[in-house]
């Protein structure tokens, strides 16, 4: 029986069709075809590879549906962009090592997670690593690597691809650098990223750098919002300095950054225009223009995610990550969050263009943080499957031959 991954190759676009196809059946109200709500974005843009080609400047719809001036002219690249690629799926998880014991984000729940993600045939799995648990400054001795925790993590990326699972690693700054000043940052930021390259070369398939640093700080994770100027070109040099890094030793991986967007915040023509400032600073140092999507239940902004996907898409000649993308249980129900989600996914399938790859945020609720992000999962924290979780595997397609797996049971089937 052919992998997934072997299915998609032998039938294109039809997998977008499975999807369509196996949302509906689950009750989702799907529309037969994707009607932009900017009728003619990037429509008149000839072909899908080549010189760069000036677009006419168009933006998405606002949320009171007012159409504005574009602040910069799309453009095509010379970099192959596949108009109707199929989509990659996966989710995103979290291992922590030496929390408390209340901590269900272990290095034992991670194993679970890779064997019930292998179990759907899921190919890609997003994860970040904690720099306070791998590394250290040593001043003039630069990096003082924890090697008993790398050998975990080494073992973790080990794990996900023996069972075929794509690794998609996010890098945060490093805590031993939220004092440094930008010459001291830039080398200790280099020696980290390329020592981490150095040891999973051809391991990682992509190194996001940062996340979400148009939000949160890029040294100390602090929340901010968007910031330009200054530190916008501190964060494009950084982001080109890990680049680089990681690139010297292993050139065949991908480099993405992620800017975010939430339904409810800033007005789409504005969200639009500090994403382009921001990857336009540093369009040159990634491969992928990576993207966190929320939302909500919000219709309106449920159909531009393909819009967001197309105009940075055509924009860069890049593909499209969407990197996150999920809804809570804290607000929403548990069924409701499994309708959303088929719902997210299906509006993207239905776009002209694809993004390359989608992680669902994410796979486990996490018990440490009950009041914020914690109840994004589509698994409570025990591991027990919520009502909606099936509608959320079965709208990616990622229908096995059994029957939905209990995320608390896939250890089973380990060795």
């Amino acid at each position: 029986m052919a992998t997934r991954r072997e299915f998609i190759e032998m039938a294109g676009a039809v997998a977008g069709g499975m999807v369509l196809n196996a949302c509906r059946e689950a009750g989702v109200n799907v529309p037969e075809t994707y009607e932009p709500m900017t009728p003619g974005l990037g429509t008149d843009v000839p072909g899908v590879t080549g010189t760069a080609v000036p677009v006419v400047p168009t933006v998405l719809a606002t949320d009171t549906q007012v159409v504005a001036t574009a602040v910069a002219t799309e453009q095509r690249t010379n970099h192959e962009v596949v108009i109707g690629q199929p989509t990659e799926y996966g989710f995103t998880t979290h291992m922590r090592l030496g929390g408390s014991a209340e901590d269900n984000l272990t290095w034992e729940q991670f194993q679970n997670d890779v064997e019930w993600m292998a179990l759907q045939q899921c190919t890609q799995l997003r994860f970040d690593v904690q720099s306070e648990q791998v590394a250290s400054w040593g001043n003039a001795e630069g990096i003082g690597w924890h090697e008993g925790n790398l050998d975990v993590y080494t073992q973790a990326i080990d794990y996900a691809l023996a069972r075929g699972i794509e690794v998609h690693l996010v890098l945060g700054g490093p805590t031993f650098g939220t004092t440094m000043s930008m010459d001291e940052y830039e080398r200790a930021f280099s020696l980290y990223c390329g020592g981490l390259a150095e040891r999973w070369q051809g391991k990682v398939t992509t190194w996001q750098i940062f996340n979400e640093p148009t939000m949160h700080h890029f040294q100390n994770y602090a929340y901010q919002g968007f910031v330009g100027g200054e530190y916008l070109e501190q964060v494009a040099r950084m982001v080109g300095a890990a680049s680089r890094a990681i690139k010297m030793v292993d050139a065949t991986s991908q480099i993405t950054a992620t800017v975010s967007r939430w339904w409810g915040g800033e007005p789409v023509d504005v969200f639009i225009a500090q994403t382009e400032q921001f990857y336009d600073a540093m369009a040159q140092a990634i491969d992928l223009i990576g993207l966190d999507l929320y939302p909500d239940d919000n219709e309106a902004e449920i159909q531009r995610l393909p819009e967001f996907v197309r105009h940075f898409t055509w924009r860069y000649g890049k593909s499209v990550v969407v990197a996150e993308i999920g809804i809570g249980t804290k607000i929403f129900s548990e069924q409701r969050q499994g309708e959303l989600l088929a719902r997210y996914m299906a509006t993207l399938e239905a776009g002209e263009v694809k993004p390359g790859a989608v992680f669902i945020y994410e796979l486990n609720d996490d018990v440490t943080d009950p009041e914020g992000g914690g109840s994004m999962g589509i698994f409570r924290a025990d591991g027990t499957p919520k009502v909606g979780a099936g509608m959320a595997v079965q709208s990616l397609g990622l229908v096995p031959e059994a029957d939905f797996v209990l995320h608390s049971k896939a250890s089973d089937s380990t060795n």
